[in-house]
């Protein structure tokens, strides 16, 4: 058809609650496409269907035309349009690429703020997840009658785990008869893929699937299935797969990856929480939560999860493409520090993929680190959404949460520097081989069994413990990790480690599994650490001889700090045992340790190459004289 130009945005009215939509006009598949855009008010809108999809490449080589003029698309929103055309009818959605001037910086920031509105308030939301490929038609045609048999059941989703448990095998043969997969795994592997596809990994897809709408639609290719449907066949196939005597219908095949399927399911658990009113989440809890999601943009890695934040946000946090991406992340650092009134987003901070452009003290979001903070609260962080008074503290480093408060308001923000007031309890003299799983050139085991000090049967100072107990409740934080919940006062069974050989396998022992759960959970990205007077410590892998050990007012655990000229570059968070309740504060009141400011500021962090870390038999006789020095 003929063009008349390539199309102009109108200028939304910003005194309104504005956007667009978009009309996709009836065509056949070869057809050009062609649309209308029409500015509309949220507070009354038309009924329009919003889109959740992913950008893809850039690069805009499609064309399609809105109100006879042209518009570049990128391939995987041209396809997209394809498959939503109707032959008979216009359809309306909200497209972000199309109803959003994304080379107005200005719009594009008062439009992302609208998200959160603008997907509730839709009709529903199709989740476009791409072309049919990959056997992803019969991976749906295979959800479509797994779940269309637990509807007949009247399954509850929120504990479909326990409603399969307790199936037998002759509960179940009638459904995995009619899947046919004792003949035929391929629907089942095309599921395995389909769950791959980048959709199921962007971080803007978590708003959007979480939008409390009745009416959610997957669609690949021309196949489609409803939200509810798809996590029903998806929590079933997960069970299913690893039962044992349901082998026979499952041969060769192996458990669905852990990382996509438990994506699928938070997002599952998140619009459940929302669309049930009992959702809440603070800022932290939230970017925590979604870290491992990706973002073209890195920014967007913020921008994204706002509309999911139920707390009170200040005005420095508000999404404006204005700012550059370390102004973006140090807002983020100064709402939690400064306007929350704590030092928690410090436990984020992952030194081993320092960002050059952010403070030492800044958390770097693009980074999916899977390295974790040391227990904050008796929940995993994450995992606390709603509001749950039963969520306590772990530790408290620095005495009761009174004089945490009064503390913190003693902290000041220079940017990008951070001032805040503590002291130091010691330098770190012995560094562990840190240990990082897949990475070492000594097998993971060797990496901890080097960790173990001299005479286990001696005295540890600061708790009267013997060394082996010490030990043995150092290298787990003294935290049991038992699912999402955390439990002070733990040990693990060091005589057993010690001899065990291959820590990479799950024991078959519930009580190994425990430790083993706990142990890891730990100890990676972490070394074990000494102190000059020899106070054991479990501190991040990039510690080294010299760094201090310091408790920051507010802090509910211990940081190490490392000298540069006047000022301090912050390295990570450090576990003191016999300390992470109070009791260096008595030492401060007694005179033992001295109240000092410490100015944390950016570093360009590279160890030297002489760095050398000590293990086995070296470690063990530093540590023993490091001992005989305190006493």
């Amino acid at each position: 058809m003929a063009s008349q130009g390539f199309f102009k945005y109108t200028q939304l009215q910003p005194l309104l609650n504005m956007t667009r939509v978009v009309n996709i006009l009836p065509g056949d598949h070869s057809s050009p496409i062609q649309c209308e855009v029409r500015a509309i008010n949220l507070d009354k809108p038309p009924l329009y269907c919003a889109l959740s999809y992913v950008w893809g490449k850039h690069s805009k080589g499609y064309k399609i035309f809105i109100d006879q003029t042209e518009m570049g698309v990128t391939q995987s929103l041209y396809e997209t349009l394809q498959h939503l055309r109707s032959h008979e009818e216009t359809r309306t959605f909200w497209i972000d690429a199309i109803c959003i001037n994304q080379l107005d910086i200005a719009e594009k920031s008062a439009q992302v703020r609208k998200m959160q509105q603008i997907y509730g308030r839709s009709i529903g939301v199709l989740i476009w997840l791409g072309p049919e490929g990959d056997g992803s038609a019969s991976a749906l045609a295979l959800a479509s009658i797994i779940s269309a048999y637990w509807s007949d059941q009247a399954l509850n989703l929120s504990d479909a785990e326990s409603e399969f448990r307790s199936k037998s095998l002759a509960d179940l043969s009638t459904l995995l008869d009619e899947c046919n997969s004792k003949c035929d795994t391929t629907p089942v592997e095309a599921f395995r893929s389909l769950i791959t596809r980048d959709w199921f990994e962007r971080v803007w897809t978590v708003q959007e699937a979480a939008a409390p709408v009745k009416t959610k639609t997957i669609q690949c290719g021309d196949s489609k299935i409803d939200w509810w449907s798809f996590i029903a066949a998806a929590k079933f196939l997960s069970h299913a797969i690893q039962r044992p005597d349901l082998k026979v219908y499952f041969p060769n095949t192996s458990a669905l990856g852990t990382t996509s399927m438990r994506g699928l399911f938070n997002l599952d658990h998140l619009q459940r929480l929302v669309g049930g009113g009992k959702y809440q989440a603070d800022l932290l809890g939230t970017l925590a939560n979604y870290r491992h999601y990706k973002a073209t943009d890195p920014r967007d890695k913020v921008y994204a999860l706002l509309g999911l934040v139920t707390e009170a946000l200040t005005e420095i946090l508000v999404c404006d493409y204005v700012l550059d991406l370390p102004t973006v992340y140090l807002k983020v650092a100064e709402h939690c520090i400064l306007h929350r009134g704590s030092l928690e987003c410090l436990g984020y901070c992952n030194p081993s993929s320092r960002d050059l452009d952010l403070p030492s003290w800044v958390p770097n979001w693009r980074d999916p680190s899977v390295r974790h903070p040391l227990a904050y609260l008796s929940k995993h962080r994450p995992s606390i959404c709603a509001s749950d008074p039963a969520a306590k503290s772990i530790y408290s480093s620095s005495a009761d949460v009174t004089s945490q408060k009064r503390h913190l308001s003693f902290s000041k923000l220079q940017k990008p520097k951070l001032v805040t007031e503590g002291f130091c309890i010691g330098k770190a003299v012995a560094t562990g081989l840190p240990y990082y799983q897949g990475a070492n050139r000594d097998s993971e085991s060797d990496v901890i069994k080097g960790w173990q000090p001299e005479n286990l049967q001696g005295v540890y100072e600061p708790t009267g413990e013997t060394i082996l107990e010490a030990f043995s409740r150092t290298i787990v934080a003294d935290v049991a990790e038992k699912g999402p919940l955390r439990e002070r006062g733990y040990s693990i069974d060091w005589s057993f480690w010690r001899s065990t050989k291959d820590y990479t396998q799950q024991p078959a022992s519930p009580q190994r599994r425990l430790e083993w759960g706990s142990l890891l959970f730990a100890t990676v990205g972490r070394s074990f650490v000494l102190s000059e007077n020899g106070y054991m410590c479990l501190a991040p892998g990039e510690t080294r001889p010299g760094d201090e050990i310091c408790l920051l007012l507010g802090g509910h655990v211990f940081y190490i700090l490392r000298p540069v000229g006047e000022s301090w570059s912050f390295v990570g968070e450090c576990y003191v045992h016999g300390f992470m309740d109070g009791e260096a504060m008595s030492l401060l009141v007694n005179g033992t340790f001295e109240l000092q400011e410490f100015t944390i500021v950016q570093m360009s962090y590279n160890p030297p190459a002489t760095l050398v870390y000590r293990t086995t038999s070296g470690f063990c006789r530093m540590f023993a004289k490091i001992v005989k020095r305190a006493n």
